[in-house]
């Protein structure tokens, strides 16, 4: 089945944001993606929430949620998510949310496998 069509509950995904110099460093990830209900959920969350949590807290809680690994030498938590650089934090959550594909992988400098324009055609 064509893996960029579906998401399955336990499906993962890897994907890298590439350094921006003076900005933000490499994070290489692997991730569940977010469905369009969750993604539904976190914008409910930002309109409604009223119990003192901030947009950042909101966003950073659905990011450690979904993510499996990090090149981070930290606890994937929301603590640690929220200390992320704010470009990079942007687009970590854009990646997650499926609005953002993934960066060529380091040293590679090919896609992550599941993000291969084309590929999903062979199979």
């Amino acid at each position: 089945m064509n893996n960029l069509i579906f998401i399955d509950d336990g499906y993962t995904h890897e994907a890298c944001i590439a350094e921006v110099s003076g900005i933000h460093g490499t994070l290489c990830i692997t991730y569940r993606p977010m469905t369009h209900e969750e993604r539904d959920q976190v914008a409910q969350s930002l309109v409604r929430e009223t119990s003192g949590k901030s947009a950042t807290d909101v966003l950073a809680q659905a990011i450690a949620s979904h993510l499996s690994t990090w090149n981070i030498p930290l606890e994937i938590k929301t603590q640690n998510v929220k200390k992320l650089m704010p470009s990079l934090f942007d687009k970590l959550y854009a990646t997650i949310c499926g609005s953002r594909p993934s960066d060529p992988l380091p040293h590679s400098g090919q896609q992550p496998e599941s993000y291969r324009e084309g590929d999903d055609l062979k199979n």
